[in-house]
């Protein structure tokens, strides 16, 4: 491909901090043009929703507080999903002017499944795009993605689960109301695998080492001040406030 991405390899503690830097990155390729992809891990469990999503009906409240279990509006669409160690997130920022075919939502969505395929080629491992945005292995859902757009640039990220974690799910997510149609109204736990249980190992470190053999990265970078700053101040105004977390 023409154009390569500058590649974020960086995980903080905090789990809010994590998604506050997803949002910085997509800001910074709107003022500069530049697209990112930045790979990370969990540092513990949390509850990540989507932006226009009513929390109450997406949780299993009274757990969540008993257990101190963060639950965090994400900046982008689609539905709930357990952060926990073990899973590995991936970001890319994508500006339509050089991915034009990210124009279209289906297709964008199209274009992150070649790119993680492409990563997982060396492994023998192929993921299927089922429904809009679920991407499965052998049947079951083992990641799903989501978007932000806005002036002409597209964010997709997206959470891989790799090992089992089908008890956190069913024990904090409620069974979501509205589903995709191949879903078929199966429960999480027949819906849900991951790649362990699909006979796949992958850990952060293979990950991280395959995307940066591959031919989508032109340099690896890392964050300046500047950006842990502006990602800080996302945090304190937004994601850590519970008028944005639980404004639905």
């Amino acid at each position: 491909m023409d154009t390569k991405f500058d590649l974020v390899v960086y995980s903080d503690p905090c789990s809010i901090k994590n998604l506050a830097i997803d949002e910085m990155l997509f800001l910074k390729t709107i003022s500069s043009g530049i697209p990112y992809i930045r790979i990370w891990e969990q540092p513990a469990l949390a509850i990540y929703i989507g932006i226009s999503q009513r929390w109450k009906k997406e949780v299993y409240q009274e757990r969540c507080l008993k257990d101190r279990v963060p639950i965090i509006r994400r900046f982008s669409g689609g539905g709930a999903v357990i952060q926990h160690k073990g899973n590995i997130n991936y970001t890319l920022t994508l500006p339509i002017g050089f991915f034009e075919a990210c124009r279209n939502i289906s297709k964008s969505y199209l274009f992150i499944l070649n790119f993680l395929n492409d990563i997982f080629r060396p492994l023998g491992l192929s993921l299927d795009l089922f429904g809009y945005s679920d991407f499965c292995l052998n049947g079951y859902k083992v990641s799903g993605n989501s978007q932000a757009r806005r002036k002409q640039v597209v964010l997709c990220h997206g959470t891989l689960l790799t090992v089992p974690h089908i008890s956190l799910i069913t024990h904090y997510l409620r069974e979501p109301k509205v589903q995709p149609a191949y879903r078929k109204k199966k429960s999480h736990a027949n819906f849900v695998s991951d790649l362990k249980s699909e006979g796949y190992t992958l850990d952060f470190q293979t990950f991280s080492h395959l995307i940066k053999e591959s031919s989508y990265i032109e340099k690896n970078i890392s964050l300046t001040d500047e950006d842990h700053a502006l990602s800080d101040k996302y945090v304190q105004d937004k994601y850590s406030q519970n008028t944005w977390n639980f404004k639905f």
